[in-house]
């Protein structure tokens, strides 16, 4: 059985239901990372988890989640051991209980992890380099 974060819990896709207020779907108010995964152990994290921090903050979204706690329950819950993949984090303004262009600061994030299988690609060596983004 596949699991997914949702908001503080583990369940199952199909009972994952988001509101239609919520402000990331409503006008893309949100933050999106996927990290790749290797042997139960997220590829270059310290880097994906600042830049997730980054725009959160730049957003003014206020939120507490342990990454690597989701993504060990994520691994055990969906029995994935050894295999390679991504972890998608998807974090929103959350929202009330209407459409409305304000948006007020006491409304919950809204949280959704996911992890699948993938076969990651095999680069030869290289140095690093960054990049920005807007």
């Amino acid at each position: 059985m596949h699991s997914v974060y949702l908001n503080g819990r583990f369940i199952k896709p199909e009972q994952a239901v988001v509101s239609v207020y919520d402000r990331g779907f409503l006008f893309a108010e949100g933050v999106y990372e996927v990290i790749a995964f290797q042997n139960q152990t997220l590829i270059d994290f310290a880097l994906h988890e600042q830049r997730l921090k980054n725009g959160l903050q730049a957003m003014g979204i206020k939120v507490s989640l342990d990454i690597q706690l989701i993504f060990s329950k994520l691994i055990k819950n969906n029995s994935f051991g050894q295999q390679q993949g991504i972890m998608y984090i998807h974090i929103t303004r959350g929202g009330s209980s209407e459409r409305s262009h304000a948006y007020n600061e006491h409304d919950q994030p809204c949280i959704y992890c996911d992890i699948k299988t993938l076969s990651l690609p095999t680069y030869p060596k290289f140095e690093r380099f960054k990049v920005i983004t807007l």
